[in-house]
């Protein structure tokens, strides 16, 4: 999510002389912040009077919401998850591979087990046969 803090004020000069001095932080619609919540809608996540250092001028900022996007990344749990593998009784290149980063041989099951996020390391994902219900 990337938020965006949007400075109005008449001149941008004023702007940058803008002091730290936050004296009123509003969350949409409370007084004071109706007007911006019609111009920004739903957008909106908060509003912030703030005073410059001398205490002469009064600046608003808006914080409005301008991006949200899924991240790539995947859940732990569902990196950690346990998934069976495939290995023929001949591979022994591929089951060694497997032993070596921690897989655990289900004779019931008869496939090799192993963390999904190893697999995919080891670049053993087509060898996959479906996901280990605990």
């Amino acid at each position: 999510m990337l938020l965006v803090c949007v400075m109005l004020s008449t001149f941008r000069s004023d702007a940058r002389q803008l002091g730290n001095r936050i004296i009123k932080k509003l969350k949409p619609g409370n007084p004071g912040t109706l007007r911006w919540k019609e111009q920004f809608g739903d957008k909106l996540l908060c509003v912030r009077y703030r005073l410059d250092e001398s205490g002469e001028k009064r600046y608003t900022t808006v914080e409005i919401l301008v991006d949200v996007r899924a991240t790539k990344k995947k859940s732990p749990a569902e990196s950690d998850r346990m998934v069976f593998l495939r290995a023929g009784v001949g591979e022994k290149d591929i089951q060694k591979l497997i032993k070596d980063a921690g897989g655990k041989w289900n004779s019931q099951e008869r496939f090799w087990m192993l963390p999904y996020n190893k697999v995919k390391a080891l670049n053993l994902l087509p060898r996959i046969v479906r996901n280990v219900d605990i």
